[in-house]
Order: C-alpha cells, then sequence, then structure tokens
C-alpha cells in the first residue's frame, strides 16, 4: 500500500518517489520529486568520497553475525 500524504511528518521537505508499480498517487508540488526524472541527465560516473570512520553518515556494514 502507498504511503499517503497525511502520513508524511511536517517535518520532512523532500520526498523521491520511485514509481514502479503505475499507482497513481497524489502529488505535493515542490516537495515530490520523481527519480526516473531526476537521474535522466546525470552521470553514471561517481568518484568516491574519502571519509573518515568518525564522520557522520557513515556507515560499515558487515555480513557477519553479531556478537
Amino acid at each position: 500500500m502507498l504511503m499517503r500524504g497525511y502520513l508524511i511528518p511536517q517535518n520532512v521537505h523532500t520526498v523521491l518517489m520511485i514509481t514502479r508499480t503505475g499507482v497513481d498517487t497524489t502529488w505535493c508540488e515542490g516537495r515530490d520529486f520523481k527519480y526516473d526524472e531526476l537521474s535522466k541527465n546525470v552521470s553514471d560516473n561517481c568518484e568516491p568520497e574519502v571519509m573518515d570512520s568518525e564522520d557522520p553518515f557513515f556507515i560499515l556494514y558487515t555480513s557477519g553475525s553479531p556478537g
């Protein structure tokens, strides 16, 4: 089931939508954007950003079992 607009918190300023089911949904102009339209004119090449392990938003994923 699609997320209804009234369920999106007030502090969400941008919503990136990936449309793959063809289902119509309500859009909020200026907040909601279609991924397909935004990604049309973007290069496939993306240089990596050097980051420190203590930088914010650094996510380290290991597939091993915890503990």
